[in-house]
């Protein structure tokens, strides 16, 4: 067979690729997995992280895990979301501190290319705000504001036409929710970025009442109480059940098809196992198990949730009492572990008044608000305590004025801080103020006047 002159050049062409191929297999990958770490390197991150690497390809676990560190070392916990590696601290990261997250070379991809070059990326834990709600002077509309939590000009976050009802933040800081007013007397439940940017409805409810948000630990499920509109216009909604909108498909549900099973209220365990509210058709804390399906009912008057332990063992709430014709509220400790109710304060009587207690992050401290008994002021006070052996001990106050009563506290990440709500109670036309209260200082900063619903942005 006779070769012509195109022939000749295909030929030379083949010659080429293939000694251009022989070359690349002899000189092996020299590029190999890429790895990207989008929010470290450029701004600071939450106390509570999480740190998230993302790969060109889907990785072999243990062999990321294996080489990845921080430094100072943090110990934490890691999951996989397809090609992303996600690590939370099991502490917060600490403001002040600059933390590097390294990779080491040889983590292999499932196709087995490898990671060919060691990965830095530096970062600092950013400075804390506050949210509240606030009409600005109207108490007919309501928006939801930030402010530094060393004080300064509060900045508005939403826009819409002053019908947030309620809201959330989630545990990373990296998003909010809140509920919106419609025009059918509903609420429904809508998404934004921090600074309120990028907002966009989740869930539509129509007529009924979507209330309550709550964010999930790893921040992707969000749980929210909901009323169903009444049987005819202008009656009351129904009683209220949870539902649950995964954040990433927008897809929501009730969280039990039982229709008979209501639910107010849901607070997460912070191991995200556990979710509680408050069911009222048995007057108990419905206590569900996500991975088992278990249930713990524990029972109570007060038709709140109280507040989980940081280990999630635990959970104090309050219930009602009414020795000697007197009611008043008491502190009860649910202990999963042991499978035991106790009182929180002992068995002898104790006719203080107490709000809903909030755990410290860290354990070490529970905040509560109580009216001691025999004081003519109808304010609570905020004291700190400590739990030892399913007792609750009080050791010091936090607030000590009579003008006053305080409630809506929050813990900061760190248990290092304490932001609340306050009433002036014999000024004429007060309104609500949100303050902080700083450990290391033991001082008190007012943050904004006519505020309300105080919330940590980490």
């Amino acid at each position: 067979m006779k070769l012509d002159r195109f022939d000749f050049i295909a030929l030379a062409v083949c010659a080429g690729l293939l000694a251009l191929i022989v070359a690349v297999i002899a000189a092996g990958d020299r590029v190999g997995v890429r790895v990207s770490a989008p929010q470290l390197g450029v701004a600071s991150i939450s106390p509570r992280g999480p740190i998230t690497l993302r790969f060109s390809e889907v990785m072999e676990g243990e062999t990321v895990t294996a080489r990845f560190t921080l430094e100072p070392a943090v110990p934490g916990e890691f999951r996989w979301d397809g090609d992303r590696m996600i690590f939370t601290p099991a502490q917060p990261f600490q403001a002040g501190v600059t933390y590097t997250a390294k990779l080491a070379p040889g983590a292999v991809s499932r196709t087995g290319r490898a990671v060919l070059q060691s990965w830095e990326w530096p970062f600092s834990v950013r400075a804390p705000r506050v949210l509240f709600l606030s009409g600005q002077g109207n108490p007919r509309v309501r928006e939801l504001w930030s402010v530094p939590v060393t004080g300064g000009a509060p900045t508005q976050i939403t826009r819409t036409e002053g019908r947030v009802y309620d809201y959330a933040v989630a545990p990373d800081g990296s998003a909010i929710v809140y509920t919106v007013s419609n025009e059918a007397r509903g609420t429904d439940v809508w998404w934004a970025l921090p600074d309120g940017s990028n907002a966009r409805q989740l869930v539509v409810c129509g007529a009924d009442i979507c209330s309550v948000p709550a964010f999930a630990p790893d921040g992707q499920t969000l749980a929210f109480s909901r009323e169903p509109a009444g049987i005819a216009p202008g009656t009351p909604n129904g009683p209220p059940r949870v539902w649950t909108v995964d954040l990433r498909s927008g897809q929501a549900a009730a969280l039990y098809q039982d229709s008979q099973v209501l639910g107010y209220g849901p607070v997460w365990s912070p191991n995200g196992q556990r979710l509680a509210f408050f069911d009222g058709s048995v007057n108990s804390i419905r206590m569900l198990d996500l991975q088992t399906g278990a249930e713990m009912l524990v029972e109570t008057f007060m038709g709140t949730v109280g507040s989980w332990s940081p280990d999630s063992n635990a959970m104090l709430f309050n219930n009602l009492n009414f020795e000697g014709g007197q009611p008043y509220s008491s502190l009860v400790l649910a202990d999963f572990t042991r499978q035991a109710i106790q009182p929180a304060l002992g068995n002898e009587p104790n006719f203080a008044d107490y709000a809903t207690p909030a755990w410290a992050p860290d354990g070490e401290w529970v905040a509560v608000a109580l009216r001691e008994p025999g004081i003519s002021s109808p304010g609570k006070q905020i004291w700190l305590g400590t739990v030892t052996d399913g007792r609750l001990t009080l050791v010091q106050p936090v607030t000590a004025d009579p003008t006053y009563t305080y409630g809506g506290y929050r813990w900061n990440p760190t248990g290092t801080a304490l932001v609340f709500q306050r009433f002036e109670m014999d000024k004429p036309f007060a309104t609500p103020e949100v303050a902080v209260w700083d450990e290391a200082t033991n001082t008190i900063t007012l943050l904004a006047q006519d505020a309300s619903l105080p919330e940590w942005l980490p």
